[in-house]
């Protein structure tokens, strides 16, 4: 179904019921990242599958500051309070992670357990978000330039996707029809609205948050292995977990022992999961 928010139509489906998860999906993805999550949970709970804006089946308007992270945040909570949902579990993956972090600094009353894959508070130092801001501005360019075609193959070659050139023939082909499926202005929008670069840093926050997080990260995915040691560190109430022989998309490399994790975190008490 689609459900307008303040003028773009988003694309959200839910199935089953039960407690509501709420799955975000990674850049140049789609919420067809998810579809095996139902072979795992599908008693209980309420899948709630959005496109993000810019990607999938969801609209993707001109105006920059229309994917303003908070906006985006603001857009997600209309969605949820139109199908009457007012607490939910998050599954967030990369920039869903980024998103889901973002919700719950936005609006903490209506999140319950929060699951982060791959993810990233944010940018430590405003020089840092600078140069990452510089780096999105050439890549949305670049992608406005020379089309889908161009930034699929480009993407796919990113050293932190090697490990995933492992999984099935037909995974790979999932991913690479959800980048086709890409609106080029989308994602260059979506890298200039709620890219890495710019949206808020929340390690500073991390501390005052007591909601209980799961970290899930690929053992060869070094750089977020080291975020989410830290994060775990740093935050009131969270666990992590470490994926051995996978990378960044521990939901696709790992699939069963990603979801054994995700379904043994929203089950049970957070000290039962360790």
């Amino acid at each position: 179904m689609f459900i307008n928010v303040s003028g773009v139509n988003y694309f959200v489906e839910v199935k089953g019921e039960g407690k509501p998860l709420l799955l975000l999906h990674g850049f140049a993805s789609t919420h067809e990242t998810w579809t095996d999550c139902e072979k795992y949970l599908s008693d209980g709970y309420k899948l709630i599958f959005i496109d993000l804006i810019g990607h999938g089946k969801t609209e993707s308007p001109d105006d920059t500051e229309r994917y303003n992270i908070k906006q985006l945040c603001f857009d997600i909570k209309y969605i949820l309070d139109k199908i009457y949902v007012n607490n939910t579990n998050i599954l967030g993956y990369s920039m869903g992670g980024r998103v889901a972090l973002s919700f719950l600094m936005y609006f903490p009353e209506v999140v319950d357990k929060l699951i982060l894959e791959s993810c990233t508070p944010g940018l430590r130092s405003e020089d840092e978000a600078k140069l990452r801001q510089q780096s999105d501005q050439q890549l949305s360019e670049k992608i406005l330039k020379n089309g889908i075609e161009w930034f699929s193959e480009f993407w796919e070659k990113q050293p932190i996707f090697e490990s995933r050139r492992r999984i099935t023939k037909s995974e790979m082909e999932s991913i690479r029809k959800q980048q086709l499926q890409s609106n080029t202005l989308g994602l260059a929008n979506s890298l200039l609205g709620y890219g890495t670069g710019f949206q808020p840093s929340w390690w500073e926050n991390l501390p005052q948050i007591s909601h209980q997080i799961c970290i899930i990260c690929g053992e060869l995915d070094q750089k977020f292995c080291k975020i989410g040691k830290e994060m775990e560190k740093i935050l009131q109430n969270a666990t992590y977990f470490e994926v051995a022989n996978v990378g960044h998309t521990v939901h696709l490399e790992a699939e069963e022992a990603f979801y054994s994790i995700v379904e043994s975190f929203l089950s049970l008490n957070i000290k039962e999961v360790q």
